[in-house]
């Protein structure tokens, strides 16, 4: 995959900022989530190759969700907007990434894993912060949340 450290380390925090500061107001979107977050010590860790992933270990104190350096892929063609997409949902769909769309880009094929692990970790923290909207028992949705009943609506 394409892009030095720099870049990948930029594009992570890129990525993390946008989701806990989705309207770039310069305020989190939700303060008491990051308050959880910094209480509980939640972390990112980012190991930056994979044997390096496979032999040291995050700190044991707090809650840390790996996100290997190897992971992150700044230009990836995952990225909507890399396919012709724009911030208009309408324009998702025929900007999928088949046959050519990918190959006639510049954007990188491989898969960028920043928003999936990024958004692990925050909303671990956000379930018991906001219960009435994820509604998390255990390792099981529960029935009465809100994200709970779109994954079983989306779910069938």
């Amino acid at each position: 995959t394409g892009g030095g450290h720099h870049e990948r380390c930029t594009h992570l925090v890129n990525v993390f900022y946008q989701l806990l500061d989705n309207d770039a107001d310069g305020e989190e979107d939700d303060p008491n989530v990051v308050a959880h977050m910094r209480e509980k010590k939640f972390l990112l860790w980012v190991p930056k190759s994979r044997k390096e992933s496979e032999k040291a270990h995050p700190p044991e104190e707090g809650k840390a969700q790996m996100l290997g350096l190897f992971e992150v892929v700044p230009n990836s063609c995952n990225v909507p907007s890399n396919r012709g997409a724009t911030t208009d949902p309408s324009t998702w769909q025929s900007a999928l990434c088949n046959n050519d769309a990918c190959a006639n880009s510049d954007c990188d094929p491989e898969s960028d894993a920043s928003f999936e692990e990024i958004l692990h970790l925050i909303t671990e923290a956000a379930k018991p912060v906001a219960p009435s909207i994820w509604w998390w028992h255990g390792n099981n949705f529960g029935s009465k949340g809100l994200v709970s009943s779109a994954v079983q609506k989306a779910n069938g």
